[in-house]
């Protein structure tokens, strides 16, 4: 979905950006950015697929990160952090 589906599907619902924020404990631009795609949190994204009833996989096809489970994307950072600290 792009952001403006994704946006149009919660106000159709009648849940805002600004809602999210405050049941989740974030910040708007927190929520906006993942709704966006310029910043990725699988906690935020998964809230917003809860409330437009949608998959993640099916929201945000196009975001890597949400692509890996948690221990897949953790491995591949640390392996990241391993190599960085070696050089």
């Amino acid at each position: 979905m792009t952001p403006k589906e994704i946006k149009a599907e919660l106000k159709a619902r009648g849940f805002s950006i600004k809602m999210l924020a405050e049941i989740l404990g974030k910040s708007d631009a927190a929520v906006g950015q993942v709704i966006n795609k310029t910043s990725y949190s699988r906690e935020i994204a998964e809230a917003v697929c809860k409330a437009i009833d949608a998959e993640l996989l099916d929201v945000f096809h196009d975001v890597e990160p949400y692509r890996q489970s948690k221990a897949q994307l953790r491995e591949q950072k640390k392996q990241e952090l391993a190599q960085l600290l070696s050089a």
